[in-house]
């Protein structure tokens, strides 16, 4: 049987001018407007994911984008490969996007997403997928 780590991207521990649903779908999350003049931000926001086995896993994310965002995402400070800078085809047209692959021993890590003075994709989900 596969082993699959399916997290909700709504269900983050912590965050930074992120917003969720909305406009952009329920569950979705998605950078919070700037106010006039105001200068660029961070977003971000932080999971706690527990993983059953140690081992190596895709990591997909589940995002719509029109145009480029790339987004940074880390594994317990460790920079993962793969940025969601890709395009979908539209702001609703969500895929699960493969960004990488990282090794995990079992436990609770931290999955962090940031983007300095930018906007994030449109994203609804993470999946992790041992191989």
């Amino acid at each position: 049987m596969e082993t699959i780590i399916l997290r909700r991207a709504s269900d983050f521990n912590s965050s930074a001018h992120i917003l969720v649903g909305g406009p952009v779908g329920e569950g979705v999350i998605y950078t919070q407007p700037r106010s006039s003049g105001e200068p660029p931000f961070e977003c971000m926001a932080k999971y706690q994911i527990a993983f059953p086995a140690t081992g190596n896993y895709d990591f997909y994310v589940e995002y719509a984008a029109l145009e480029s965002r790339p987004t940074e995402f880390q594994m317990d400070m460790e920079l993962l490969a793969g940025t969601c800078a890709a395009t979908t085809g539209g702001w609703e047209a969500f895929q699960f996007m493969r960004q990488g692959s990282i090794g995990v021993a079992a436990g609770v890590h931290t999955l962090q997403l940031r983007r300095d003075g930018g906007a994030i994709p449109h994203i609804r989900a993470f999946k992790f997928v041992l191989v």
